[in-house]
């Protein structure tokens, strides 16, 4: 599997199209009722990190999404674990750590806001060849240090 497979200038596979895909999951107090989508999320407070943006919750609930920002997606699950919100936005990679090192928290995904496709680029004064880095890049995929990284976090 490549690292990013493009076809033009979309990105139509390859391992950062899919870790790109599972992220943006909300997270759930176990207690918390179950969302039937974004317009539920109006007037309660959600876990948020500083400094972030979250258009598709904006664009859904303009002055009715209430943040409850965190310096950081890691204490935005705190505060979600102490209770003080039913719902955070976090991660896909944070939000199964979170699940597999404390299953007794009473957590639980709640449902996709957003799917990310992250890529990567060179600076056109790069002195590292592509072709290489792509090789290097497909060791790493074939000894399966790349999953024994990821499988850490999930």
């Amino acid at each position: 599997m490549p690292l990013a497979r493009f076809a033009g200038s979309q990105l139509e596979g390859g391992i950062l199209k899919e870790l790109g895909d599972a992220m943006g999951r909300r997270m759930a107090r176990s207690e918390a009722p179950h969302l039937r989508g974004l317009p539920d999320l109006a007037g309660v407070r959600v876990g948020t990190v500083s400094g972030y943006r979250y258009p598709q919750l904006d664009a859904a609930l303009g002055p009715r999404f209430l943040r409850d920002d965190a310096p950081t997606a890691e204490h935005s699950l705190r505060k979600l674990l102490a209770g003080r919100s039913q719902y955070a936005i976090v991660e896909q990679l944070l939000a199964d750590y979170q699940l597999r090192s404390d299953p007794a928290h009473q957590l639980r995904i709640e449902l996709v806001v957003n799917r990310y496709q992250p890529q990567c680029a060179f600076s056109q004064r790069s002195k590292l060849d592509h072709g290489e880095m792509q090789r290097a890049l497909d060791s790493l995929i074939d000894d399966g240090s790349i999953d024994k990284i990821l499988a850490r976090y999930r």
